[in-house]
C-alpha cells in the first residue's frame, strides 16, 4: 500500500511499517516454519525514504514520452545508471550525429571506387567503429550488419574494384530494406530499376563468383526454403559461414517459439547451438548466441540460468549494442520477485547460482526493488 501514493509512503515510514512487517515475518517463521506461507509467500518490507533516489510508479511518465529520461522508459533507471550504460536523450543531437555517419555510408560506392584493397578495408573498418557507439545508444542494427558485411568483403582476395563497388551498391540497397529480421530481402533489390545488371553480374559472370557466397548468405535470411546447412556444406571456407551458422540458430529459435509443443524444434535448436559452438566458439556472434541461450532459459522458466547468460553479455566489450537488452532482461527477471506467486521459485534458482546471486545483490544495492531490499540482502548475505 505504501506504493499507492506519496502520502501513503510517507505514512508507512512514519509508522515504521518496515519494522512491524519484520516482526510479523519472524513470528510466522518461528510459529509455522514448514508452512507454505512461511516458506513461499512471507517477506518483510523495507520502506525507502522519499529522497528522490527511488523512482516510484506515480513518478514515472508513460512509455514513449520524450520528456522522460530514456532509462526510465526501460523500467530500470537506477540499474542502468549503476551499469553506466549510456543514453542519448537529446534526439536532435543524435539525429545530427547519425546524419553525418549516414552520409558516409551512402557515399561508400563513390568514395571507395578507386580504393586499393587495403584502403577499402581501412575505410569500412573505420566507419564501422564510428557506427558501433551510436548503435549502442540508438539501436541501428541494419547499419551495423551492413558494415560488418563490407568488412568481410574486404577480406576476399581477387575481387576487382568494379565488382566490389557493385556489391557495395547492392548491399546498401539491402540495408535500406532491413527494417526487421524477416524483411531482410536480398532479392528485393531486383525490383529496383537498373539493378538487374548487378544481380546478373553476381549470378552469371565468372569474375564475380568469388563472392557468390555473399549473395547466397543474404538470400538465406530472406528465404526459408534455402537451408543454412546446405550453405555450410557448399562453402567450407567462406567468410560468411559464421553469419549463416548464426542465422541457423535464429531460424531454429523462432521455429521453437512458434511450436514449443513440438520437441523436435528444441532438438533442432540445440543442434544449431552445437554447430555454431563447434566452429565459432569465440566468433563475431558469440554474444548474440549467449543472449539467445538466455532467452531460451527464460522462456522455460529458468530465470537464474537466464540471468547468468545475460550477465556474460552485459560484461563483454565486443558487442556493446546488446548491453541495453541484456540489462533490461535481467531487470525484468529480477522484478518478478515482486510477484508473490513467482518469488519463491525464482529466488531459489538465483540463490543456487552464485553469479546470479551477486548480480541480484548489485541490482538491489543500486536502488531497484526498494521495498524488498532488506529481505533480499538478508537472503543474499552469504552469497
Amino acid at each position: 500500500m505504501a506504493e499507492a501514493s506519496p502520502y501513503a509512503l510517507e505514512r508507512a515510514a512514519q509508522t515504521d511499517v518496515g519494522k512491524q512487517s519484520r516482526g510479523e515475518y519472524d513470528r510466522l517463521r518461528h510459529a509455522f516454519p514448514g508452512s507454505a506461507e512461511a516458506e513461499k509467500y512471507a517477506v518483510w518490507w523495507t520502506i525507502p525514504a522519499r529522497d528522490g533516489t527511488v523512482v516510484r510508479p506515480w513518478e514515472r511518465q508513460e512509455w514513449g514520452e520524450y520528456e522522460e529520461p530514456r532509462a526510465h522508459r526501460f523500467g530500470h533507471p537506477k540499474w542502468f545508471e549503476a551499469l553506466k550504460i549510456p543514453f542519448e536523450d537529446d534526439h536532435g543531437a543524435m539525429a545530427r550525429k547519425w546524419a553525418i555517419v549516414d552520409k558516409e555510408v551512402e557515399d561508400l560506392p563513390k568514395d571507395t571506387a578507386q580504393d586499393t584493397p587495403a584502403q577499402f578495408a581501412k575505410r569500412v573498418r573505420d566507419l564501422r567503429e564510428k557506427v558501433y557507439p551510436l548503435a549502442l545508444i540508438n539501436n541501428r542494427n541494419p547499419e551495423v550488419n551492413c558494415l560488418d558485411d563490407l568488412v568481410d568483403l574486404s577480406t576476399v582476395k581477387g575481387l576487382d574494384a568494379e565488382t566490389r563497388t557493385s556489391y557495395v551498391q547492392f548491399r546498401l540497397a539491402v540495408m535500406r530494406n532491413d527494417d526487421d529480421w524477416d524483411r531482410y530481402a536480398a532479392s528485393s533489390y531486383a525490383d529496383t530499376p537498373g539493378s538487374e545488371k548487378i544481380l546478373d553480374a553476381f549470378r552469371h559472370d565468372p569474375r564475380t563468383q568469388v563472392i557468390a557466397d555473399f549473395i547466397e548468405a543474404l538470400d538465406i535470411r530472406r528465404d526459408a526454403h534455402i537451408l543454412p546447412e546446405d550453405f555450410l556444406k557448399k562453402y567450407p571456407k567462406s567468410v560468411k559461414r559464421e553469419m549463416v551458422a548464426f542465422h541457423q540458430i535464429r531460424r531454429a529459435y523462432h521455429e521453437n517459439q512458434s511450436h514449443p509443443e513440438d520437441p523436435a524444434t528444441m532438438v533442432a535448436l540445440n543442434k544449431a547451438f552445437q554447430t555454431y559452438g563447434k566452429e565459432f566458439s569465440h566468433g563475431t556472434f558469440e554474444n548474440d548466441v549467449l543472449f539467445l541461450h538466455g532467452q531460451v532459459e527464460e522462456k522455460q522458466g529458468h530465470g537464474g540460468a537466464a540471468v547468468r547468460y545475460y550477465a556474460i553479455v552485459l560484461e563483454q566489450q565486443k558487442s556493446p549494442e546488446l548491453k541495453q537488452d541484456a540489462a533490461s532482461r535481467i531487470g525484468d527477471i529480477f522484478d518478478q520477485l515482486n510477484d508473490d506467486e513467482l518469488r519463491h521459485a525464482l529466488l531459489q534458482q538465483i540463490l543456487k547460482d552464485p553469479p546470479s546471486s551477486r548480480i541480484l545483490r548489485k541490482y538491489v544495492e543500486c536502488g531497484e526493488l526498494p521495498f524488498l531490499k532488506g529481505y533480499l540482502l538478508t537472503r543474499l548475505v552469504s552469497r
